[in-house]
């Protein structure tokens, strides 16, 4: 039994110290990169901005809902500011803000509301960026 005990704890020392290693090699990897990485989540954010509603990619829900989710919570409206915006094209009408990005309670993607009862008023400098940082 005693042996047993000890093999236990070394498997136990080695995989912590595995993880440990793993999780300072990807903190130096990412500030070493923190650019590249901030480009990419950058790129992303636009990405699923520009697709946001479409009925071409259902798969993307869950991504859409955690934007919204961000959006309400952190009162922000796009990465910058309501313009970011403008890239989508699954909107009925260029006016046309994800309801998210108001005080709306609608449960649609986007809304007819003026562009004073986005956000924008809060946080016109911060947009989504305030959510990310």
């Amino acid at each position: 039994m005693p042996n047993s005990y000890v093999a236990q704890t070394v498997l136990y020392a080695v995989l912590l110290m595995w993880a440990v290693g793993v999780q300072v090699v990807l903190s130096t990897l990412i500030f070493a990169k923190k650019e590249e990485v901030h480009q990419a989540w950058h790129d992303k954010i636009d990405s699923i901005i520009s697709e946001y509603g479409s009925e071409d990619f259902p798969q993307d829900i869950p991504k859409w809902m955690i934007l919204n989710a961000l959006q309400k919570t952190f009162q922000c409206c796009g990465r910058k500011n309501y313009t970011d915006w403008t890239k989508n094209k699954n909107k009925e009408n260029s006016e046309q803000v994800p309801c998210s990005c108001t005080n709306s309670t609608l449960r649609k993607w986007f809304c007819d509301e003026p562009l004073n009862a986005t956000y924008l008023q809060v946080n016109i400098s911060q947009g989504f960026s305030k959510c990310l940082q």
